[in-house]
């Protein structure tokens, strides 16, 4: 009976790994994304003059160019110097998003009539100062820490041990680690576009209303990185565990 019970325990484990895999992160990312979405749409304004804080915050002029510029496509057209490129999509989710083309700064939108200042002031905190240069060099150095926690969730499986645990602390760990930048760049930006926020003429209250759930979207991401690889990684020690004890039944049956 006393082994029953263990063995019920055991499967109990890796069922609650199981649910832990994903659990986190998706909770995280199904509650705050909603909450982002809704919050930035009651701030939004016409595009035009949100667009305006963006260029006031980070002192430089926005420039779209056209689909077409003697029969070549934008991305070919010449940029001024001193600006960022400005780039509209027409994805479902309006994701706001600034980046580097070489060593040209990018800013991407949605194709909308009205945008939010607020995610613009954080895009903004992006593109002040050296912090997009920073977190580009330190997501290439952290790359292989990054894609660690996907390379033991495909060797878990094939693992037959209790130390598949041990092996998924780590790698949850190291995806914590390699999370980390990510996380403090978002954090900067978004504190930039707290405080810039009133000294723009927008409220800082509304500021911390949409950029406290976009951060929480983040925290799920990260979650993404760390809990599968533990959760995998105790679920399949348990499975071992199980077998372990399945065999000692037999032999002594």
């Amino acid at each position: 009976m006393a082994k029953k019970r263990k063995l019920k325990k055991i499967e109990k484990e890796r069922f609650q790994a199981a649910i832990l895999a994903g659990a986190p992160g998706a909770v995280a990312q199904s509650l705050a994304l909603p909450i982002y979405l809704s919050q930035a749409a009651k701030t939004e304004i016409p595009a035009k003059e949100a667009l305006k804080y963006y260029e006031k915050a980070t002192g430089e002029k926005l420039w779209e160019a056209p689909m077409f510029l003697l029969g070549r496509d934008r991305t070919k057209a010449k940029q001024p110097k001193g600006t960022t490129k400005l780039i509209t999509h027409h994805e479902p989710i309006p994701n706001y998003g600034v980046g580097l083309i070489g060593k040209k700064k990018v800013l991407v939108v949605p194709a909308q009539k009205k945008l939010s200042p607020y995610t613009l002031l954080h895009e903004a905190g992006h593109a002040k100062g050296r912090g997009i240069k920073e977190l580009k060099r330190l997501e290439k150095l952290m790359l292989p820490a990054r894609l660690a926690p996907f390379a033991v969730l495909g060797v878990l499986p094939f693992t037959e041990s209790e130390k598949a645990e041990k092996a998924g602390y780590i790698a949850g760990g190291v995806g914590g680690l390699a999370s980390l930048p990510m996380l403090g760049e978002e954090a900067r930006a978004s504190w930039r576009a707290i405080k810039w926020a009133p000294k723009m003429g927008l409220s800082k209250g509304k500021a911390i209303k949409v950029l406290l759930p976009a951060f929480g979207t983040y925290l799920g991401s990260a979650a993404l990185a760390v809990t599968p690889p533990i959760a995998l990684g105790r679920y399949f020690a348990a499975k071992a565990r199980a077998k372990k004890l399945k065999k000692k039944r037999k032999v002594r049956s």
